[in-house]
């Protein structure tokens, strides 16, 4: 079962004629990275890695925030380009070999 981490981004709100930057934190799973093997008798390609975004909190709104397709997908994409198992914590030292 993906663990749950936590991720910090800024989000543009439209409110009337002004742009309020608003800080959202964002509560995703990640299931875990398995490396592709590429040698043996079977061979598989990498799995793993996806992101799901549970809740976003916001200080107005707090952990019940809205968040938008457009946001969620922006989001994911983020996380999975820059976000590693290793820097959350939850990454076997077997992958290093």
């Amino acid at each position: 079962m993906p663990e749950t981490f936590f991720q910090g981004f800024e989000r543009e709100d439209q409110s009337g004629d002004d742009c309020v930057t608003t800080e959202v934190l964002v509560e995703f799973t990640m299931s875990p990275i398995i490396p592709a093997v590429l040698y043996g008798n079977y061979p598989s390609p990498a799995e793993g890695g996806e992101v799901e975004i549970v809740k976003v909190h916001t200080d107005a709104e707090g952990w019940g925030a809205k968040w938008s397709d457009e946001e969620d997908e922006t989001w994911c994409r983020w996380i999975e380009q820059n976000v590693r198992p290793e820097g959350l914590g939850d990454y076997p030292d077997y992958y290093d070999d």
